[in-house]
């Protein structure tokens, strides 16, 4: 299986926004295993307080989560942003059908975003698409 591992002089940083443990430990796995760094947050309001104080390279926000949800969590990190130059990408990560709400994303501040059950091909995929960092495939089998 090709898999893509960042080459950079610092990690490239990750935030993982999912209230599921077993979610939370599949895309961990995946993002460790590329030497990604990973923080994680159960849901919008602890994702609000971490990209207060840290600077992430690409956040994967789940859309149904108590306390505030991934679209109002999107909503607030972009009005931290606002006088940012440069914004962070977002990726929604939806068990719903993303094809079909792919504007209600877009409008409310998502870059893009992945089905689950999260297939690991495509999760590589959107994040070389949406990262300044270099980039080179590599061989790596998971099983």
């Amino acid at each position: 299986m090709t898999l893509i591992s960042a080459i950079a002089d610092e990690m490239y940083k990750v935030l993982i926004v999912e209230d599921n443990d077993i979610n939370q430990k599949v895309l961990c796995a995946y993002l460790n295993q590329e030497n990604i760094s990973v923080t994680i947050t159960k849901n919008g309001n602890e994702a609000v307080s971490k990209c207060k104080e840290t600077r992430f390279d690409l956040i994967l926000m789940d859309i149904a989560m108590p306390e505030m949800d991934g679209f109002e969590a999107t909503m607030e990190i972009r009005k931290l942003e606002a006088k940012k130059i440069k914004i962070t990408p977002i990726l929604a990560v939806t068990a719903s059908d993303p094809h079909n709400n792919r504007e209600k994303y877009l409008s409310a501040g998502f870059n893009d975003y992945i089905a689950k059950p999260i297939d690991l091909h495509i999760l590589f995929e959107k994040i070389h698409e949406h990262s300044e960092v270099k980039f080179m495939a590599k061989e790596q089998s998971f099983f």
